[in-house]
């Protein structure tokens, strides 16, 4: 089975994952989802700079401060009570570290954890609090960046866009991103959206660097740490962190633009 059967098929899979978690599940089970969604992200994530079972105590600590990010929408927690719950967890890790005599604390260690936190739970939690057209679109603008560009990149690219951080994407592969995301944003605007036809190109536009950032950004912290892949889980992709790094930054970017101007 070639690289591009697997990346298709392991896509339908995700299809029909997906379409459920948006389309059919409970608010528990899309929260579960999401939490799971946000440990296999988390352990790509540390697995980067601790590979194998290198700090496996505080590989543990983070998927389990994701519990009270990912679930305080659905448990009534304000937002802010969560991510000062994660906090306090970290700094009573310090605490008890410090109370043992350690001369030396594992700052690097807390700020990795702290950096995870941040970057995948407390953005996939937004998918809890949205409507299901709200999730897909997001999730379609991403993948439409990714799609678009993988394919404008592989049969038009030929300048380098950026080759220090990702030195396979191409300006034509960034174009073709830009088209896709567009496409989606408009075809969810004409369809079951309220704002203007103007707002939903800004709205592509700003969803679309959204996407490409969020993917300079792994690329950028897979070459510091000289690895290709963020895991194995997902054939023909990678890891989770490689087929879903555009919607961490998609999603607050989504969020943002919407509390500005209504969408739906």
């Amino acid at each position: 089975m070639t690289s591009h059967t697997k990346r298709v098929l392991t896509s339908l899979v995700l299809i029909v994952v997906l379409g459920y978690l948006i389309f059919w599940a409970s608010l528990l089970e899309l929260a579960l989802g999401t939490l799971v969604l946000s440990g296999m992200g988390l352990w790509e994530f540390f697995s980067l700079f601790w590979p194998g079972s290198k700090r496996l105590w505080l590989k543990c600590i983070g998927i389990v401060l994701a519990v009270p990010l990912v679930m305080h929408n659905y448990l009534g927690m304000p937002a802010l009570g969560a991510v000062l719950f994660c906090l306090w967890a970290m700094n009573a890790i310090f605490l008890l570290q410090f109370g043992r005599g350690r001369s030396e604390i594992d700052w690097q260690g807390l700020q990795i954890v702290s950096l995870g936190l941040i970057y995948i739970p407390l953005a996939l939690q937004f998918l809890v609090g949205l409507a299901a057209e709200e999730i897909l679109l997001v999730l379609l603008s991403a993948f439409a960046t990714d799609i678009f560009a993988y394919y404008f990149g592989s049969w038009w690219g030929k300048r380098r866009m950026w080759p220090a951080v990702s030195p396979k994407k191409t300006w034509m592969g960034a174009g073709g991103g830009v088209l896709g995301c567009l496409a989606v944003s408009l075809i969810f605007g004409l369809s079951v959206g309220t704002a203007p036809w103007l707002v939903w190109i800004g709205l592509g536009v700003a969803l679309n660097i959204a996407a490409q950032l969020g993917d300079f950004f792994l690329s950028a912290l897979k070459r510091r740490q000289e690895v290709k892949d963020s895991g194995r889980l997902l054939p023909g992709h990678g890891g989770f962190l490689d087929r879903f790094d555009s919607v961490l930054l998609v999603l607050p970017a989504y969020m943002l633009f919407q509390s500005f101007y209504p969408l739906f």
